[in-house]
């Protein structure tokens, strides 16, 4: 989930997790390319967080979209706050008989809240998701398109000034692609994450940490069952986040942004 917080005036951010569980003899990598303006804005590259029914595993949409953070400074117990949008790049998933392509994406408004308490600081906000599923096969299937509000909660522990562990829990964008006995749809996922970030370096930071997806199985009305089975999936990643002085390797080299 994004937080109240920026990588900072002149700074790239390079961070990325990968995970041999989450996919099948497969390195699933994920990305995030940040680059600061300013102690109020940055501008990113991410793979947001989504759901399909086509896949067991936590899925990534490709995003560009900018950062902007609310720039007052407030009273104790008073959250600071941030507005995140995000664009959502196209991604492709084929049905399994083959036969059908789905094209999905999401864009997505967030507002999220920062609250410090000491060693403890708390993360909130609400996703504003527009997610669309277009397909084109031998199924005709109608496209969807769908607005979602979804909740992001996180909280953060410093275990010493080096080291600090976090959790968040989310509800992302759940893809439903159709076939020839179903329509499309899409509704709300959920997500949870925890792991233990450890600062290496002032310019270089090492996680490690293990996810879960939720999905309630729907309930079958013709089979007259009224309980819903709860399927938890996990997967744990290990990733790093590199910073980059971006203002003062130009100022070094052709003299710009040293003000």
């Amino acid at each position: 989930m994004p937080t109240a917080e920026v990588i900072g005036a002149y700074q790239i951010s390079l961070s990325g997790d990968a995970s041999l569980l989450a996919e099948s003899n497969t390195l699933s990598m994920s990305s995030v390319v940040a680059v600061g303006f300013g102690d109020i804005a940055q501008l990113e590259y991410r793979s947001s967080s989504a759901v399909t029914t086509l896949d067991p595993n936590p899925i990534r949409i490709p995003t560009l979209g900018v950062q902007l953070k609310v720039p007052y400074r407030l009273p104790r117990f008073i959250p600071e706050l941030a507005v995140a949008l995000r664009f959502g790049l196209e991604r492709t998933e084929t049905s399994m008989d083959g036969m059908i392509q789905h094209k999905q994406n999401a864009t997505d408004l967030y507002l999220v809240g920062r609250l410090p308490l000491g060693r403890l600081v708390l993360h909130g906000g609400v996703r504003a998701s527009q997610a669309a599923i277009d397909s084109e096969g031998e199924a005709q299937l109608e496209d969807v398109e769908r607005v979602l509000f979804l909740p992001t909660l996180g909280v953060e522990f410093q275990i010493t000034d080096q080291t600090l562990i976090a959790a968040e829990f989310a509800r992302a964008p759940l893809f439903e692609p159709g076939d020839a006995t179903r329509p499309n749809d899409i509704d709300g996922g959920f997500l949870g994450r925890a792991g233990i970030r450890w600062r290496l370096l002032p310019w270089l930071v090492m996680d490690a940490s293990i996810g879960y997806r939720i999905e309630v199985e729907r309930i079958d009305a013709s089979a007259g069952t009224s309980m819903a089975d709860a399927l938890v999936d996990w997967d744990m990643r290990l990733g790093g986040e590199l910073f980059v002085p971006w203002g003062a390797i130009l100022c070094r080299q052709v003299g710009f942004f040293c003000e």
